[in-house]
């Protein structure tokens, strides 16, 4: 999915469900932020926690002079992060865990094995995961640690499914041929104009590296689409099977889950001003995912669209102000002269959020594990 279901929707639907202004924000900005986290590998830390540095499940810290601190990269945002994909390690530290999420533990790490869209109490790791979240905001002084957390979790919930069908490896599993996309603000053919142009279209994803759903282009992300595909029952088949998908309402009913999630969290608080009945909220919903993504301006002339449908929600979104609002303050010069920097509480405990759905997947720390792999 993209900032169209991962803020907006995700925004909308908290306050409806009756979280506060500041609460909604929390969550939907960081449900969103999972897609544009992308520090750098290595980092200078001056406060690094004691249970991170004591950890024997994160692979957060490093004991050296300089850049002691491993963030868990949870998304990509630049054409060099999107080239990064072929590496494996990528995609096993973060295209799979964070935007093709296995069902459970078992399924982790295997190119094979497709995303199914996940539900609440299916016994899903990230059902669990977003179970003692809820215990978190009820029995915690710390709330907007919690929704932050709930946030990341709803974007792993919310990917699964857009990303069904897919994995997040390089796989023949990702193989598909598009037959057809409409766009159902329209309805109108948008994979060519004419046979032969969708025969050329075809012809061009089949040389796409078959890496979670790059040989779909991005229609599996978009709210306002609707697609048929051929895609392969095993790795020696011939695109046999066929896949079909109206993304406005298979998005609609993952916000109805993401909803009634919302409600289980709030338990019996008074329910919002915002709040309305199902039916007129999906109307609202659908009139709000049949929309283009705007080339410029993204966050602004999105705002203006959902406000037609809700006007009292605010909407706002700045990816570059959530990590600047994660330093305190440059503390000292290390050795090679490097700039030591303070870090807030939230940006410790989003990373340390983004390892422990690593540890689960993978085991204790993972990524320092299969670099001593590697060396050995």
């Amino acid at each position: 999915m993209n900032i169209n279901f991962h803020y907006f929707a995700v925004k909308t639907l908290a306050r409806c469900a009756g979280f506060c202004e500041e609460q909604a924000q929390q969550i939907s900005k960081y449900s969103q932020f999972v897609d544009d986290y992308n520090y750098d590998p290595h980092i200078n830390c001056s406060n690094i926690p004691k249970d991170i540095v004591n950890s024997k499940e994160f692979d957060l810290f490093t004991p050296a002079f300089h850049s002691n601190f491993s963030p868990t990269i949870t998304g990509f945002s630049s054409p060099f992060d999107y080239a990064s994909l072929i590496v494996k390690r990528e995609q096993k530290f973060i295209l799979s865990p964070f935007h093709f999420t296995p069902f459970n533990e078992l399924n982790a790490g295997k190119k094979d094995r497709r995303v199914v869209p996940l539900q609440f109490n299916d016994n899903s790791l990230t059902d669990r995961l977003l179970n003692n979240i809820i215990n978190e905001y009820h029995n915690g002084e710390k709330w907007n640690i919690a929704l932050m957390k709930l946030g990341m979790l709803l974007h792993v919930f919310a990917d699964t499914h857009a990303h069904q069908m897919f994995t997040g490896f390089d796989s023949w599993a990702n193989k598909v041929l598009i037959a057809e996309v409409k766009n159902n603000i329209t309805n109108k053919t948008i994979t060519g104009i004419s046979p032969g142009v969708r025969e050329i279209y075809t012809d061009a994803y089949k040389n796409i590296p078959a890496i979670g759903h790059a040989a779909a282009g991005h229609f599996p992300d978009l709210t306002n689409i609707n697609f048929t595909a051929a895609y392969k029952l095993n790795i020696g088949d011939n695109y046999s099977g066929s896949y079909s998908r109206d993304n406005t309402e298979a998005f609609i009913k993952t916000s109805q889950y993401i909803y009634s999630y919302f409600k289980k969290c709030r338990g019996n608080l008074p329910i919002s001003d915002n709040d309305c009945s199902q039916d007129e909220l999906n109307a609202k919903l659908r009139h709000c995912f049949l929309t283009e993504i705007p080339k410029k301006d993204i966050v602004n002339n999105l705002s203006k669209h959902w406000n037609k449908y809700f006007s009292d929600i605010k909407y706002h979104y700045d990816s570059k102000e959530i990590k600047n609002q994660f330093h305190l303050a440059a503390t000292e010069k290390g050795p090679h002269t490097n700039a030591f920097t303070a870090y807030t509480e939230e940006f410790y405990e989003y990373n340390i959020m983004a390892n422990k759905l690593l540890t689960a997947l993978y085991g204790p720390q993972p990524r320092r594990k299969e670099k001593n792999l590697l060396r050995s």
